[in-house]
């Protein structure tokens, strides 16, 4: 019997209701005025992010190779939000990687053009060494440089 990785248990819907706690927990418990909420991930959370900017009230997305959101990807719970883009109303920021063959470039110029088609607030930066994980120092794909220029890309778009 072979039983599913958290990964595969892992639903949209799923991400949703954990993020939709969160805010309500940080504003009732919290105080915490969450019309300023942002959202940050790393490739699933990178996706969980941008499925957050679409179906809740988050000021600013920001998603770094976040895989499957144009596809299907085997292995996942997750369903693709393509087509979700349009219902985004937050400032978004997106990372990807030229080399990142998950996200091959084809899946990057839909997203673009269903942002840009959307008049979605937002800036996509491709980093031409990179692939997916450059972010993450115990990965192989780690690119040192890459990760400096996109935290300060990050922390300046935080700041506006």
């Amino acid at each position: 019997m072979t039983f599913p990785t958290l990964i595969e248990k892992l639903t949209n819907d799923s991400i949703l209701s954990d993020v939709r706690e969160s805010i309500n927990f940080l504003e009732r418990e919290m105080g915490i005025d969450t019309r300023r909420i942002n959202t940050l991930g790393f490739c699933v959370g990178g996706f969980g992010s941008a499925l957050c900017a679409t179906k809740l009230n988050i000021h600013k997305m920001i998603s770094f190779y976040g895989a499957g959101m144009v596809k299907y990807r085997d292995g996942f719970g997750l369903q693709p939000i393509l087509g979700s883009l349009k219902q985004i109303k937050s400032q978004c920021l997106l990372f990807f990687g030229e080399m990142d063959g998950s996200i091959p470039s084809e899946e990057r110029e839909e997203i673009r053009s269903k942002l840009k088609e959307a008049k979605v607030k937002f800036e996509m930066k491709i980093f031409p060494s990179s692939g997916h994980g450059f972010f993450c120092d115990e990965r192989s794909s780690y690119n040192a440089e890459d990760s400096k220029t996109s935290w300060e890309i990050l922390t300046s778009f935080m700041k506006e």
